[in-house]
């Protein structure tokens, strides 16, 4: 990145692993996810930074939140992913589009609880892919969340396995090769 990093992500020693937890940056309404996850991460050793997109969260709600999030938990609205996932160790997530493709291409390990839509998916493809865990909202409140979190953390089959793909689709040619495939199929048809 060409601008510098965040106060806040400065403050948060350089070896110490982030658990990204998110469910995008138009879905939050499911506030649960986001103690659960972060308390799971938490436990399993990460510094969790929460990100609540920008709906606007009651008051009353967001110091629910606040305080069922353990000590040492960044709540943000928004992150810069160029900042951020270089540094990245864990996403537990939506399974919406941009944040999985943003996961595979950082070689980032990920559990993804779809909520909507494609998200099933997205879920499904990240587990058949074997870098990362697919598991719904009742998974969730039966407690595997933390059983996920600390089966990815130590699991260097899915962390070498995510490397490998982030390289498969860097290799690839990403959005500029994109673009001349693009240009030659409308060069070509018209």
């Amino acid at each position: 990145p060409a601008d510098p990093p965040p106060d806040w992500l400065r403050a948060i020693p350089a070896d110490a692993p982030i658990a990204l937890v998110t469910l995008g940056t138009t879905f939050t309404g499911d506030l649960g996810f986001f103690s659960w996850a972060a308390q799971a991460a938490a436990r399993a050793g990460f510094v969790p930074l929460v990100v609540v997109g920008w709906n606007p969260i009651e008051p009353e709600e967001k110091g629910k939140l606040i305080a069922a999030l353990p000590t040492g938990t960044r709540l943000l609205n928004f992150v810069p992913f160029d900042h951020v996932l270089p540094r990245t160790k864990l996403m537990i997530h939506h399974g919406g589009m941009g944040t999985t493709h943003a996961a595979l291409i950082h070689a980032i390990p990920q559990i993804v609880v779809p909520h909507a839509a494609d998200q099933r998916g997205q879920a499904r493809r990240v587990a058949q892919a074997k870098v990362g865990l697919n598991l719904t909202a009742h998974d969730v409140k039966q407690g595997m969340l933390l059983e996920g979190v600390r089966a990815i953390a130590s699991d260097d089959k899915v962390r070498q396995t995510a490397r490998d793909l982030a390289a498969e689709m860097a290799a690839l040619g990403g959005a500029a090769r994109a673009a001349e495939a693009v240009e030659t199929i409308v060069t070509t048809s018209a």
